[in-house]
């Protein structure tokens, strides 16, 4: 009888329903019903799924990488009716954040940057820029000495062909004036000069693929997850876990799935375990 060997994600799972306080994390990769079949291509049939983007190292990996492609499906369509679509990283100066309570306040300070959608000057901006959509997407980094980095990517959706540079420094200088201690670090072309160092600017997108994979790739939390494990640091992903719960991931204007990324896959997945636990992220 041959030992099948689970890969690290699959490992990673396993390990996860020893560390997390979600009732349906602990239960992710348990059978929906006999019998368990395993594929040519190595993929397990008929075991349920918890779906949670946060908590489970298997699931949020997963999710990230589909949520990505309905990004990237968004911004190709727009781009493809003669729209543009820039991309801007609003984040705090990191900070020695140690515990579930400084993520937690850290986040809820980068959250603050981005305006709700009653702001009236949030609203002027949209006007005044010919910004349609936007898609707003979390993002937790972790180092061992500077602790915890939150931070969002934004991609904001024009409703012009062509993005003058007079469009991106009016938006950068809309957040710096609007927003409370913002710092911008886009990837891609800056302005040149050292007073911009720490400002950045608007990015604009010529790549929706790789742009999609830049702001969903994995949570580093999750992705090292066998790492944190195997080095018994179960403060940090319990600290995770509860700075996360209840956040959303990823956020869209609404209706803005639906019009650009109509295939999406927003929908109820068979075999999904219910969300049974207060505590469901």
């Amino acid at each position: 009888m041959t030992t099948r060997t689970l890969s690290p994600a699959n490992k990673a799972r396993s390990r996860a329903r020893h560390w997390t306080a979600l009732e349906r994390v602990t239960r992710c990769g348990a059978a929906a019903h006999s019998p368990v079949s395993v594929s040519a291509e190595g993929s397990t049939n008929n075991i349920m799924t918890c779906e949670s983007v946060w908590a489970c190292p298997m699931c949020a990996e997963r999710r990230r990488r589909m949520e990505g492609r309905d990004i990237a499906a968004a911004m190709e369509g727009w781009m493809g009716v003669g729209g543009s679509v820039l991309l801007v990283t609003l984040t705090l100066p990191h900070q020695a954040l140690r515990d579930a309570m400084d993520l937690r306040a850290a986040w809820d300070a980068v959250s603050a940057l981005f305006p709700s959608g009653t702001d009236r000057a949030w609203q002027k901006l949209r006007r005044d820029c010919r910004i349609s959509h936007f898609i707003v997407v979390n993002e937790v980094s972790l180092t061992r000495r500077r602790g915890w980095h939150p931070h969002l990517h934004v991609l904001l959706f024009l409703d012009t062909p062509n993005v003058h540079l007079a469009t991106r420094l009016g938006i950068r200088e809309w957040f710096k004036k609007h927003r409370v201690q913002p710092v911008l670090e886009p990837e891609g072309d800056r302005l040149s000069g050292p007073a911009n160092r720490h400002s950045g600017d608007a990015t604009v997108v010529t790549s929706p693929e790789a742009t999609s994979r830049y702001v969903t790739k994995p949570q580093a939390v999750t992705q090292n997850f066998n790492e944190l494990y195997e080095a018994g640091a179960r403060g940090t992903w319990q600290a995770y876990e509860l700075a996360s719960h209840g956040r959303r991931s990823c956020r869209w204007t609404p209706h803005t799935r639906g019009i650009l990324a109509p295939c999406s896959r927003k929908r109820r997945v068979p075999g999904r375990i219910p969300p049974r636990s207060p505590l469901t992220p």
